[in-house]
C-alpha cells in the first residue's frame, strides 16, 4: 500500500467552504472561493486521513454514517492553503458531476498507465493515469508555462495560443526534423513521431534492422514497441536501428506529416495499407481546424498548408537519392550543401513542377490580407471560411491545389465595432503606398484616418505587432509568385482606392422622396476616374430605380436612406467580386497540369471560430452554425460511429455520455422549418421586414428547448440560441437584408457601362452569383446567403465523411490576448464544450484498431502457428483461438515489464483476454491501441529473427568474396607502396636543393629591398616638408585674398543698405502724405454726407408741404363742386327770373297796346328800358386759376 500522504486529489473549491476543520472540529469560516483570488474552481490537496475510505467505497445504507477523508490543502493560490479539512468521501465519482478527483501523482488506479511525476507533463493526455477535467487543465497549464503549446489527445492535437513568437517553434529546420522522423518510422502507428518504447522492454526491443535492407522494406519491418510501459523513468524511444532517439513533441507539423504518410501509404499499397485500414484509414485526408475566435486557427492552417505543400519536395528528393545510390547521394548532398531542403527559390522563372509548392504557400498571405481583419478577440481573425485541397501524384509530388471560400464578411466594409478594423488590405495599402503610387491611385496625402471605411471604429493598429507596410510588401511578392501580373495588380489597387473614396461619397436629400449624389464632394472625381464612370450614370444608378409594368418601364426616385443602402451594396458587391476574382486566379494558377488517375488529396478546413460578442447579428449566426456542424461531425466520427460499430459486432464496451447538438442544428437548418428556411421564405415575399421574420420565429420556436426569447427580447427583436459552446443572443435587425445580399439592377448596369475592363470583369462575377432583382418577388432567383451556406456545409460534411479526418482543436488561454496568461476556467469551458474529455475516455477505453477475421489471421498467424497448424474451423473460430494464444504472450510480456501485477487468481484465460484489450466480433477483431503495439512488437521480433538469419547467410557469402578480392588488392597495394616510397625519397632531395637556392635568393632580395625602402622614405620625407611649406604659403595668400574680398563685399553691402534705408525713408514720407490726403478725403466725405443729410431733410419738408397742398387742393375742389351746385341753382333761378320777366313784358306789352292808340305818331314812340345784367357765377377755370395763385 502506498503512503497516504503521497495521494494527491483535486477537490472542488466550493466544497471547501462547507468542510470541517480537522484540528478545531468546527466549520471553517471563509468567503466563497469563487470570489477569492487564485483558484479557478479546483484546488490540489493531499489525503492525510481516511485513505482507506477513499479506495473502498460502497453504496451507503440509509442508516450508515457518511464516510469522510481528511485533506491538507497544498495549493499556494488557494485561500485555504495549509489548512486541514474534511470532505465527504462520496464525492469521489467517475462522472462529470464529481467534486473530488484523483490527481496524477502516481500509478494508483490504472495499472496500465505511466507514472506522471516528472518535470514536464506527458505529450499525450491519453497517458494520464486519471483523466478528469482538473487534471487535463493542470497538464495544459504546466506545458503552457514552459512554452509548450501543443499536446496530443490520441490522434488529435490540442493547441493553446501563446499570443507571442516562440523561438525555434517553426521554421525549415523544424520541418526537416519532423520529415526525417517520419521517414525513420513506419506507418503502423497512429502518429509516426509518437512511436516510442521505454524502460526495460525498450532496451530489450533494440533489434537492429540489417543495413542491407533499407527504404520501404526497412520501414515495413520496423518494430513498434508499446508506448505505455515504464519502469519508473521516462526515456526516449528506440528507433529501428536500435539507437535511442529523442521523441519528437506534438506539433502541427506532426499532424500534417501523419496525414501525408497515411495518404501515401494508401496509394502505395502493401502491408501499411492493411494497417491503416485497421484504423479506419482512407485514401484522401482532411485536417479540420476548430476553435473559438482568437484561438490561433489561422496560424495553424498556414503552417499546415506550408508543411504539407513542401513535403512533396522532400519526397522527390528522397526517391532520387535512393535511385542514385551511394555515389549519387554523395554528389547530391555536395550540390545542396548548406541549403535546407525546405527552402524554395523565389525566382519567377521557375518551372511549374518546382513552383507549385511556392504558389500554394504564398496563397495564405494573400487570403489573409484580403479576408482577415482585427476583431475584438483576435488581431488576425479570418472573416471567411476556406477549404484548401492539395492534390498529390502517386509518387508523392504535389500537382495542384484548389481553394474554396465561404461566408466572406462583406458587411465589415460599411461598419466595424469598437476596437475592430476593416480588412487588413486597406491599411496595408495606405501604409506602404509610395508618392508615385499615391499619385497613380489618386490618394494624395490621405491616410486611413481620412476614409470612412477605415476610421469608423477609430482603431488603426494591430496588437500583435504586425507592421502593415511589411505585410503589404509580402503581399505584393505573393501576388507575383501566384501568377498575378503587374497590370492586374494595378487594377486591384485601383479598385481598392476606389472603394476607399466611395466610402466618403455623400448623398443629399432633394425632398422626402428624392436624393442626389453631391457633386461638390472632393472624392467624387476620384471614384469616377478609377471606376471609369460618368456622374449622370452614377447618380441615376444610386438615386433611382426602374420597374416594368406591362412592357413599359417606369423610373422612380429613391430617398436618401435607400440610396445610401444602394451605395453600400455596390461597395460590398465590388469587394466580394474582387475577393472571388483573386481566389479564382489562385486556383487557375494551381490547377493540376496532369490528369493522373491515381491521385490523393489532403484537405484543410478552416472556418471562423465560435463568436459571442456584445451584439451578434446574422454573420455571427452563420459562423456559429458552421461551428455547430463541425462539432456534430466530430461527435459523429468519434462517438456515434464507434458505438454503432460495437453494437453491430456484439462488442462489450463502456459507454461514454456525450453532448449532442442535433437539436441546435434542427433549430437552424431543418428543411422547411428551421430559422434559415423561415428566413429564406420571408425573403421571397415582397415587402417583408425583420419584424415579420421575428414574429414568425417567435411563433414557430416558442417551445423549442434551444430557443429562448423573453418579453424584453421580443420587444427589441432579439432571441437567444443555446449552442454547444453556450447561449448567444442575436439581434434580428438586418437579417432579411443581409440574407438577400441583393445587388440592384441599376448597380449592375452601371458597372457594365464602365470604361474600365477590370470593373466589367468584376461585374460579370457579380451577375453570375447575384441575379439582379428589382423587387422582393423575384428573390426566388437568388438562393440567399443562409440557403447557400446550408448547401456548402452539406458538401463539407460529405467531404469529411469521404476522407480520413484529423482534428486540431485550438484554444485561447485568455480573452485579452495577453501572452503568458493562462486562465484555467476559460480553458476548462472550451475543453468541456469541445468534447475533449469524452474523446479522451473513448481513446482510452474503446478499440482504436480493427481487422477483418481473414486479415487478422493472416497478419498474426506466425505468433501461434504451431497451435493453428492442425486446427480446422471457421475464420471466427481460428481468430478466437489465435486471440487466446496471443493474449497469453501479451500477458507474459506485460508481467515482464511490470505493467500488471500477476497472481495465481489472475492467470485464467478469460481474465487475460479481457485485460489485454482483445475482442472477437462477428466479422472483425477489435484491439486497443496498446494491444496493437504489443502485437506489432511480437510480430516484428519474429520477422527480425528471420531477417537476421537471412542476413547472416548473405553476409558470409559476401565476406568470402570480399576476402579473395582483398588479398589480391593487398599484393598490388604493396607493390605500389614501395614504388611510391622511392619516388618520395628522390623528390625530397630535389626539394632540399631548390629550397636552399630559394633561401639565398630571398635573403639578397630582402637586403636590397630594405635599402630601397630607406631611400624611398627619405625622399618622401623631403617632398612632404617642401609640399607642406608650399601649401602653407598658398594657404596664407588665400587667406589674405579672402580677407580683401570680405572687406569689399562688406562695403558693397553697407552701400546697398544705405540706399535701401534712404528708399525706405522716402516711402515712409509718401505714406504719411497719403495718410494726410486720406484724412482730408474722409473730412470732405463727412461734409458731403452732412449736406446729403440736409438735402434729405429739405426733401422731407417739401414732401410734407406738397402733401398739405394736395390736401388744400382737395378741399378747394370740394368747395368748387359746391360752388358749381350753387351756380346751377342760380342759373335755374335766373332762367326762372327771365321767364317771369318775359311773361311780365308780354303782359306789359299787352297792357300798353290796350292803353295806346293803334297808330301812334312816329315821333311818339318810347324806347324800351334796359334789362339788368344777371349776376356773374364763377366758373371751374376761374376757380383753378385762383387756387394756383394761392399755392404759388
Amino acid at each position: 500500500m502506498m503512503n497516504e500522504k503521497e495521494t494527491l486529489v483535486w477537490v472542488r473549491s466550493s466544497v471547501l467552504d462547507d468542510s470541517v476543520a480537522l484540528e478545531k472540529g468546527d466549520k471553517v469560516n471563509v468567503q466563497n472561493s469563487l470570489d477569492a483570488p487564485g483558484p479557478w474552481g479546483w484546488t490540489l490537496a493531499t489525503v492525510v486521513e481516511g485513505h482507506d475510505n477513499l479506495f473502498s467505497q460502497k453504496h451507503l445504507g440509509a442508516d450508515e454514517e457518511e464516510k469522510k477523508v481528511g485533506l491538507s490543502i497544498c495549493c499556494n493560490k488557494s485561500m485555504h492553503n495549509g489548512q486541514k479539512l474534511q470532505v465527504p468521501v462520496t464525492l469521489l465519482r467517475s462522472s462529470e458531476g464529481s467534486s473530488l478527483y484523483l490527481a496524477n501523482d502516481m500509478d494508483m488506479a490504472d495499472k496500465d498507465a505511466v507514472d506522471d511525476s516528472r518535470s514536464l507533463p506527458p505529450d499525450d493526455l491519453i497517458d494520464l493515469t486519471h483523466v478528469n477535467e482538473p487534471s487535463v487543465v493542470d497538464v495544459l497549464s504546466q506545458r503552457y508555462e514552459k512554452d509548450v503549446i501543443y499536446t496530443h489527445t490520441a490522434s488529435n492535437l490540442l493547441a493553446v495560443n501563446p499570443y507571442k513568437e516562440i523561438p525555434d517553434l517553426y521554421g525549415h529546420a523544424v520541418m526537416e526534423t519532423y520529415w526525417l522522423a517520419g521517414e525513420g518510422t513506419s506507418f503502423d502507428d497512429g502518429v509516426p513521431t509518437r512511436r516510442r518504447s521505454s524502460g526495460a522492454l525498450a532496451r530489450r526491443a533494440s533489434v537492429a534492422v540489417p543495413r542491407r535492407i533499407s527504404g520501404a522494406a526497412a520501414r515495413k519491418i520496423s518494430v513498434a514497441a508499446p508506448r505505455r510501459i515504464s519502469d519508473g523513468r521516462r526515456e526516449s524511444g528506440a528507433n529501428v536501428d536500435g539507437d535511442e532517439a529523442d521523441v519528437l513533441p506534438p506539433h502541427v507539423y506532426g499532424i500534417s506529416d501523419h496525414a501525408f504518410r497515411c495518404m501515401m501509404s494508401m496509394m502505395e499499397g502493401g502491408e501499411s495499407d492493411i494497417m491503416l485500414a485497421s484504423l479506419g484509414g482512407k485514401l484522401n485526408q482532411t485536417i479540420v481546424i476548430t476553435g473559438d475566435s482568437g484561438a490561433g486557427k489561422t496560424t495553424a492552417s498556414r503552417h499546415v498548408v506550408e508543411y504539407t505543400a513542401r513535403l512533396s519536395m522532400l519526397r522527390s528528393r528522397a526517391k532520387k537519392i535512393d535511385e542514385l545510390g551511394y555515389k549519387g547521394r554523395k554528389t547530391l548532398s555536395q550540390s545542396t550543401q548548406g541549403q535546407s531542403a525546405f527552402r524554395l527559390s523565389r525566382n519567377p522563372s521557375m518551372a511549374r513542377a518546382v513552383n507549385i509548392e511556392m504558389r500554394v504557400v504564398q496563397s495564405s498571405p494573400i487570403l489573409e490580407s484580403f479576408g482577415n481583419a482585427r476583431t475584438f478577440l483576435n488581431d488576425n481573425s479570418s472573416r471567411f471560411g476556406k477549404f484548401v485541397e492539395l492534390q498529390f501524384k502517386e509518387n508523392g509530388s504535389l500537382i495542384g491545389a484548389a481553394i474554396e471560400t465561404y461566408l466572406l464578411e462583406k458587411v465589415r466594409l460599411v461598419s466595424q465595432s469598437r476596437d475592430e478594423r476593416n480588412f487588413h488590405i486597406f491599411y496595408e495599402f495606405l501604409a506602404s503606398a509610395t508618392a508615385e503610387e499615391r499619385k497613380k491611385y489618386l490618394l494624395d496625402e490621405l491616410t486611413a484616418k481620412d476614409f470612412t471605411m477605415t476610421c469608423g471604429s477609430g482603431t488603426f493598429d494591430r496588437r500583435d505587432n504586425a507592421d502593415d507596410s511589411e505585410q503589404f510588401d509580402e503581399l505584393v511578392d505573393a501576388l507575383g509568385l501566384i501568377g498575378i501580373g503587374n497590370n492586374d495588380m494595378e487594377y486591384i489597387f485601383s479598385l481598392l482606392s476606389a472603394l476607399l473614396h466611395i466610402s466618403n461619397l455623400t448623398l443629399l436629400s432633394v425632398n422626402d422622396e428624392e436624393s442626389k449624389v453631391e457633386q461638390e464632394n472632393e472624392h467624387l472625381d476620384q471614384v469616377l476616374t478609377l471606376l471609369g464612370l460618368e456622374y449622370d450614370a452614377l447618380d441615376a444608378a444610386l438615386t433611382s430605380f426602374s420597374i416594368q409594368i406591362r412592357n413599359q418601364e417606369y423610373v422612380r426616385k429613391l430617398p436618401k436612406e435607400k440610396a445610401e443602402k444602394g451605395l453600400e451594396a455596390l461597395a460590398k458587391a465590388l469587394y466580394g467580386a474582387l475577393f472571388k476574382y483573386i481566389v479564382r486566379t489562385i486556383n487557375d494558377n494551381m490547377r493540376p497540369s496532369s490528369t493522373d488517375k491515381k491521385t490523393g488529396s489532403i484537405g484543410m478546413l478552416d472556418v471562423a471560430g465560435f463568436e459571442h460578442f456584445e451584439r451578434n447579428s446574422f454573420e455571427q449566426l452563420c459562423i456559429n452554425y458552421c461551428n455547430e456542424v463541425l462539432q456534430q461531425q466530430f461527435i459523429k466520427l468519434v462517438f456515434l460511429a464507434e458505438q454503432r460499430e460495437y453494437q453491430r459486432e456484439g462488442i462489450d464496451y463502456s459507454e461514454v455520455v456525450f453532448g449532442d447538438n442535433k437539436e441546435v442544428l434542427d433549430l437552424i437548418d431543418k428543411k422547411g422549418h428551421g430559422i434559415i428556411a423561415i428566413l429564406h421564405d420571408q425573403c421571397k415575399v415582397p415587402g417583408t421586414s425583420d419584424r415579420t421574420f421575428a414574429t414568425n420565429i417567435y411563433q414557430q420556436f416558442q417551445s423549442h428547448p434551444r430557443f429562448k426569447a423573453s418579453r424584453k427580447q421580443k420587444a427589441n427583436q432579439m432571441f437567444s440560441i443555446v449552442h454547444y459552446a453556450g447561449s448567444v443572443e442575436y439581434d434580428i435587425t438586418g437579417f432579411v437584408e443581409k440574407n438577400k445580399d441583393e445587388v440592384p439592377k441599376e448597380g449592375s448596369q452601371l458597372l457594365e457601362s464602365s470604361s474600365n475592363p477590370f470593373v466589367r470583369k468584376l461585374c460579370a462575377i457579380i451577375t453570375e452569383h447575384h441575379k439582379p432583382t428589382t423587387t422582393g418577388a423575384k428573390f426566388a432567383q437568388n438562393r440567399g446567403v443562409g440557403h447557400e451556406l446550408t448547401t456548402q456545409l452539406r458538401d463539407i460534411r460529405d467531404r469529411i465523411d469521404a476522407t480520413q479526418p484529423h482534428y486540431i482543436r485550438c484554444f485561447k488561454p485568455n480573452s485579452d490576448l495577453r501572452p503568458g496568461d493562462f486562465q484555467p476556467a476559460l480553458i476548462a469551458n472550451q475543453l468541456r464544450y469541445a468534447g475533449v474529455l469524452e474523446a479522451l475516455r473513448v481513446s482510452r477505453n474503446w478499440f482504436s484498431h480493427r481487422y477483418k477475421h481473414a486479415e487478422f489471421y493472416e497478419r498474426y498467424y506466425q505468433l501461434a502457428k504451431d497451435e493453428l497448424k492442425d486446427f480446422n474451423g471457421s475464420e471466427r473460430e481460428k481468430c478466437q483461438l489465435l486471440v487466446n494464444m496471443v493474449a497469453f504472450q501479451i500477458w507474459e510480456l506485460m508481467q515482464e515489464t511490470d505493467a500488471v501485477e500477476g497472481d495465481d487468481e489472475s492467470k485464467n484465460m478469460s481474465f487475460r483476454v479481457d485485460n489485454v484489450g482483445l475482442q472477437v466480433g462477428k466479422t472483425k477483431v477489435f484491439l486497443r491501441h496498446k494491444t496493437f503495439e504489443y502485437l506489432e512488437y511480437l510480430r516484428g521480433r519474429i520477422i527480425v529473427n528471420h531477417v537476421n538469419k537471412i542476413n547472416a547467410l548473405l553476409r558470409g557469402r559476401i565476406a568470402r568474396k570480399q576476402y579473395k578480392k582483398r588479398m589480391t588488392a593487398v599484393m598490388s597495394a604493396q607493390t605500389y607502396a614501395r614504388r611510391f616510397i622511392a619516388v618520395l625519397k628522390a623528390k625530397s632531395i630535389l626539394r632540399r636543393n631548390a629550397a636552399a637556392t630559394k633561401i639565398q635568393k630571398t635573403w639578397r632580395g630582402g637586403r636590397d629591398l630594405a635599402r630601397y625602402k630607406l631611400i624611398k622614405l627619405l625622399v618622401a620625407w623631403t617632398q612632404a616638408h617642401f609640399r607642406g611649406w608650399e601649401g602653407r604659403e598658398q594657404f596664407r595668400q588665400l587667406q589674405e585674398d579672402q580677407k580683401k574680398r570680405k572687406e569689399e563685399q562688406k562695403q558693397i553691402l553697407q552701400e546697398k543698405q544705405r540706399k535701401l534705408e534712404e528708399e525706405q525713408r522716402k516711402l515712409q514720407e509718401k505714406q504719411k502724405k497719403l495718410e494726410e490726403e486720406q484724412k482730408k478725403m474722409e473730412e470732405e466725405q463727412k461734409k458731403v454726407e452732412e449736406e446729403q443729410r440736409k438735402l434729405e431733410e429739405e426733401k422731407k419738408q417739401m414732401e410734407e408741404e406738397q402733401r398739405k397742398a394736395e390736401e388744400e387742393q382737395r378741399k378747394m375742389e370740394e368747395e368748387q363742386r359746391k360752388a358749381g351746385e350753387e351756380r346751377r341753382k342760380m342759373e335755374e333761378e335766373q332762367r326762372k327770373a327771365e321767364e317771369e320777366q318775359r311773361k311780365a313784358e308780354e303782359e306789359q306789352n299787352k297792357n300798353v297796346q290796350k292803353t295806346q292808340p293803334q297808330d301812334p305818331p312816329a315821333n311818339k314812340k318810347s324806347a324800351p328800358k334796359p334789362t339788368p345784367a344777371p349776376p356773374q357765377v364763377p366758373t371751374a377755370d376761374t376757380a383753378k386759376a385762383g387756387c394756383s395763385c394761392i399755392i404759388s
